[in-house]
């Protein structure tokens, strides 16, 4: 792999964590909100180890790991970002239902 893929990469690692982070911050403005799911908590819980095994992989990808991981990383992008519109839009309702 050349230099130029494992910096996309390692840019798509930090996007997943840019991703994540913000859905932890929607978690975190919304977790007392009534009638969350309690499974929103144990998630949001673990969102803090995957941020930090997602810099893990970044700070050691070389041209082997980049080309290992691509896939897993861009497939955690889809689903982080799924994890967060779900997050967005359970909170969105709950607001709108105390209204």
């Amino acid at each position: 792999m050349s230099g130029a893929k494992a910096i996309c990469v390692i840019a798509l690692i930090s996007s997943v964590i840019d991703i994540v982070k913000a859905t932890k911050h929607v978690y975190d403005t919304a977790e007392d909100a009534e009638g969350l799911p309690k499974g929103f908590r144990e998630v949001a819980e673990r969102l803090n180890l995957v941020v930090e095994t997602l810099r893990l992989a970044k700070d050691s990808a070389d041209d082997t790991t980049c080309t290992v991981i691509k896939p897993i990383i861009e497939t955690c992008r889809v689903k982080a970002s799924g994890l967060k519109e779900l997050i967005i839009f359970v909170t969105i309702s709950l607001e709108d239902a105390r209204r």
